[in-house]
């Protein structure tokens, strides 16, 4: 699930939505500008959200996670798929809220299924893992921008988003035979 996330996410990079601006908005740097400033707004929004939802997030991190790729990989396929400047902005802000809640389940159940001790192995592991799977997937992107064209870039994020979905969708399935739970150590 986060292979697929880490591949996907790394379409957000400064030099693909800057083309994206240019190319299939038709607007310059200051356009950029705001398309990333509305996303940090919708990320803002979205930590407040999931604040206010954390009870409800923590009785249903699967079906959060679900929900959550689900709704980002609708919302990048209606980004690549726009052409309105406007419209941009609106999804860029409604975009961080559904990243926030997904990205809060996802920590949460990864921290409640990792005995307290191995936390720091695992996350090291994981951190090593998304670095490299994002390295290589902004060279791919790349190519893929400069052959296909930028909206690609968002039809396949989108994809990739899809496929995250699914793998937690299959989380859903163990989840039901073996539940998450919570690892701590007394101190």
């Amino acid at each position: 699930m986060d292979i697929a996330q880490a591949l996907a996410g790394s379409i957000w990079i400064g030099a693909v939505t800057l083309a994206f601006a240019k190319e299939a908005l038709g607007r310059g740097e200051g356009w950029w500008g705001l398309m990333n400033s509305s996303y940090a707004a919708g990320t803002m929004l979205g930590g407040i959200l999931a604040l206010a939802l954390a009870k409800r997030i923590q009785k249903h991190l699967i079906a959060s996670m679900t929900m959550g790729s689900l709704l980002f990989s609708l919302l990048t396929v209606v980004y690549g798929l726009n052409n309105l400047p406007w419209l941009a902005l609106v999804l860029c802000i409604l975009m961080g809220p559904v990243n926030q809640i997904r990205d809060v389940a996802q920590q949460t159940a990864l921290q409640n299924s990792v005995p307290v001790e191995s936390l720091t192995k695992v996350y090291t592991t994981h951190g090593v893992l998304i670095s490299t799977v994002m390295s290589v997937s902004i060279v791919i992107f790349g190519l893929v921008a400069d052959q296909l064209g930028v909206r690609w870039v968002y039809l396949i994020g989108g994809a990739l988003f899809i496929v995250s979905a699914i793998c937690s969708l299959s989380l859903s399935r163990i989840h039901r035979n073996h539940p998450i739970t919570k690892h701590t150590k007394n101190m």
